[in-house]
């Protein structure tokens, strides 16, 4: 079964190309895949939860979805106390071990990576830096910097943070930062998709 939320157009892409590929690959399949497919537009516990009684209903083996923090949870207590693995592309927030002590069936195929943040930082010898992201998972990864740093002579500070919804926005605001103090060096980690990155860089240079 899957559960997707309006506006993820390109996972469901994903997701059917991966399916239709493992069917018509016949000589090496060892199974046949066949996907009961739900798209939302809420995050009402109710209604979601009579979505996902459906695709148990179904007799679904494993759940696949990509969803927001708010519906997250919902889907994550229903997989958890069934026992119905849910596999999802990132994890819209920290997840915590189940307090029951049994095994978490919620699955994120997207690794943490904010420690290669900081790697990359202190490789560079950075000492402050300016984040910019443009989504909850990028304050979610700026709280688990924050978490991670530990006093030190390798340590580093950041000293601005600033939410951004577009390109321009971001330039703007570096811009403002350049008029502030135009001759100091400035290190910015941008946190958001690459379209978007390469629009600030090649913009602002």
């Amino acid at each position: 079964g899957a559960i997707f939320e309006q506006g993820t157009d390109e996972v469901q892409t994903a997701f059917k190309y991966a399916m239709l590929t493992h069917n018509e690959n016949v000589s090496t399949r060892r199974f046949e895949l066949q996907a009961y497919v739900d798209v939302i537009n809420t995050a009402d516990a109710f209604k979601l939860s009579r979505i996902i009684c459906n695709q148990f209903s179904r007799g679904v083996f494993s759940m696949l979805g990509a969803v927001s923090p708010d519906s997250f949870d919902t889907l994550h207590s229903y997989s958890n106390t069934f026992q119905m693995p849910f596999v999802t592309p990132w994890f819209p927030e920290k997840v915590l071990i189940p307090s029951s002590g049994l095994l978490d069936f919620a699955i994120s195929m997207r690794p943490d990576y904010h420690q290669a943040i900081i790697d990359t930082v202190k490789y560079y010898g950075w000492r402050r830096i300016i984040y910019l992201y443009d989504s909850h998972d990028g304050l979610l990864r700026l709280q688990q910097i924050y978490q991670s740093l530990k006093p030190g002579a390798e340590s580093f500070q950041v000293e601005t943070v600033k939410r951004i919804t577009n390109a321009s926005e971001a330039i703007d605001f570096l811009r403002s930062l350049e008029d502030v103090n135009r001759w100091s060096n400035k290190y910015v980690v941008l946190d958001c998709p690459t379209d978007m990155a390469k629009e600030v860089v090649v913009s602002h240079v």
